[in-house]
Parts: structure tokens; sequence; C-alpha cells
């Protein structure tokens, strides 16, 4: 009877420790399940949802700068485009310079505190040896807005919803993805034309003929670079209407982490 006993007791520990490792092994499971679940959902939202993503997230981050680089190319000609841009909260500096054989614009804008400051290019050799001029002029909402469009706190000067982004398509990489945007080429450049008037020193809005952009982006839908792959129209005085095709690569730093840029002691002290 005392054998028999003993004999139960190692048994319902027996028992115990199962059901406890059996719990354990599910628990398990269960969190490996939740991750895997998350794996899965990511994989499967679609590709347009994934760049309203990265829209959303850089929109919402405190703050980054980023680098463009690119050309546009017409009747021969090629203009190199050099430009900056860093966000911090709701303040935005931007320079942009462009040079060819037969035009050089410089021009930096800050917008910070309700005030929208510009200042030009005096001496343009190249798009990194410009010297600027030693003062800013002030201009207002309505004219900051009509040169350039919007005051870009995101991802770029296009827009890009529901109704103006045609089509996604996804493909994997190795630090994430990479999301091959077509939008509508009137309703994604309504801003993005007002810029470009400004920034060739025209006299007429160019006429987007496509609107193509690839961004790569890590596995947390955070953006590292868009590239810019757009045709479009310009009407030259002399020449008419003129084919140009544009491609550039913005890269994106610093999010969350910027806290400051080379000019902003300067135009600091107009504001």
């Amino acid at each position: 009877m005392l054998l028999f006993g003993v004999f139960m007791k190692r048994v319902l520990i027996l028992l115990i420790l199962s059901v406890f490792t059996c719990f354990l092994a599910c628990a398990n499971n269960g969190m490996q399940s939740t991750g895997d679940s998350e794996k899965i959902e990511n994989n499967t939202q679609s590709a347009k949802e994934m760049l309203f993503e990265v829209i959303e997230k850089i929109e919402n981050a405190e703050s980054f700068y980023t680098v463009s680089e690119g050309e546009t190319k017409s009747f021969g000609i090629t203009q190199t485009i050099s430009a900056k841009r860093v966000v911090i909260g709701e303040n935005v500096f931007k320079q942009s310079v462009s040079c060819s054989a037969l035009v050089k614009t410089a021009e930096q804008t800050y917008v910070k505190d309700g005030k929208y400051l510009l200042r030009k290019g005096e001496e343009v050799k190249s798009v990194s040896k410009v010297t600027w001029k030693n003062c800013v002029t002030e201009i207002d909402k309505e004219e900051y807005l009509e040169r350039y469009g919007a005051v870009i706190t995101g991802l770029n000067n296009y827009v890009l919803n529901e109704q103006t982004v045609l089509s996604v398509e996804k493909e994997d990489t190795e630090k994430g993805y990479l999301l091959k945007v077509t939008a509508d080429s009137v309703g994604s450049t309504v801003n993005i034309v007002k810029e470009m008037k400004t920034n060739a020193n025209s006299t007429e809005f160019p006429t987007f003929e496509s609107v193509y952009m690839e961004l790569s982006v890590d596995k947390n839908l955070q953006v590292i670079s868009v590239t810019y792959k757009g045709k479009y129209k310009v009407k030259i005085a002399v020449l008419g209407e003129v084919d140009c095709e544009e491609n550039m690569t913005e890269t994106f730093y610093g999010i969350d982490q910027t806290t400051s840029f080379d000019e902003e002691e300067f135009f600091n002290s107009y504001l």
C-alpha cells in the first residue's frame, strides 16, 4: 500500500510536469505565431497600403534632412540639379541649384514661425559652387505657395492619395522593399509644377506626360530614398514646346535625429 502511494505521487508529479511543459510549449508557440502573423500581415499588405504607410511615417517624423541629385534632359541639353531639404518640426529649409550651358539658378528658402524667407544665389559656377547673397527677402505665405506649391514637411511635393495614385508594384530587396509608383500626371503634380516653374525661371507651367517614382524603404516601411523618372513638356519662346525627361534621386537621412543645419544661424538672424 505504501509502495502504491509512492508510485501514485510520482505519477501525479510527472503529470503536473507534463502539463506545465505543454503549457510552456503552447505559450511559446502562441508567441511565435503572433510574430509570424505579424510577418504574414506585413507580407500580405497591399503595395498601395504600404505606400500610404510610408508617407504617414515620414509625415509624422519629428525631423529629417534630404539630399537630391539628378538631371533633366531636353533638346540635347542636360540640366544638372542638386537640392537639399531640412525639416525640423514645422520649420523647413530648402535649397535648389540648377546648372546647364544655358541656365544657372540657385535659391534657398526658410519657413519658420509664420515667416517665409527667400535667398538667391549671387554667382552660380556649378551645383557645388555657389556664392549666396548676404541678404534675404521676406515674402508672404500666398507668394510662397504660388512659387513652390506647398511647404513640404513630408515625402515630397507630389499629391499622392487614393485618387492620384494609379498603381503601386512591390519588390522585395535586401534592405526591405522597392515600391514602384505610377501617379496621375495632372492631379499629382498641382504643387510640383509651381516649384519647377520657379526653379526654371519660366513664365509657364510644365505639362507632365507621366509621373513615375521608385521608393526604397526598409523593413519597417521607413523611406530610404525616392527616385523620380518623369516626362513633361515646357514651352520655350523660340522653340515652342520641348520634351523633357527627369531623373532624380532624393535620399533621406537623420530621421527623428536632425536638430540643426548649416544655414540656420544666418536665416534666424532675419526672424
